[in-house]
């Protein structure tokens, strides 16, 4: 199986956010999962990765280029929907990225969103009751 994983965090990063998501997929990588990440361009090279985390990811990594322009998650999400549209690279995505997973949905992708908050707003909370009721989106991890 091939997994995407969908971060906005910046990798290679001190972030712990960064952290936790390259040890996510180090781990889905233990036990033989096929994993893409799929992040945004870090403080560092890229090949880096090894040094600057202390292990050799047994993971890809997919960056896209970071910008301080309002709406970067939406040009996140529309790279990916795109690539996969095109390109189908994985059999499933996971991830902290609501609107790249509301995205993929629109394709027939499966799905799980890993959330660390309830909605902040009514928007968000639009956006978690459609990913929630679309029949690609397996789960909600809290």
């Amino acid at each position: 199986m091939k997994l995407g994983y969908l971060s906005s965090a910046e990798v290679p990063s001190e972030a712990a956010n960064a952290l936790h998501v390259v040890k996510m997929c180090q781990a889905l990588g233990d036990q033989g999962v096929d994993v893409v990440l799929y992040a945004l361009d870090g403080q560092r090279e890229l090949s880096d990765i090894q040094d600057f985390y202390g292990f050799a990811p047994n993971f890809l990594v997919q960056t896209f280029r970071h910008t301080k322009i309002p709406g970067g998650g939406y040009r996140l999400a529309l790279k990916v929907w795109w690539r996969e549209m095109h390109r189908p690279r994985c059999d499933f995505y996971y991830g902290r990225h609501l609107h790249t997973l509301l995205a993929l949905t629109s394709l027939g992708v499966p799905c799980a969103f890993e959330a660390h908050a309830m909605p902040k707003n009514r928007y968000v909370q639009f956006l978690w009751r459609r990913l929630a009721k679309s029949k690609h989106c397996q789960a909600i991890v809290c």
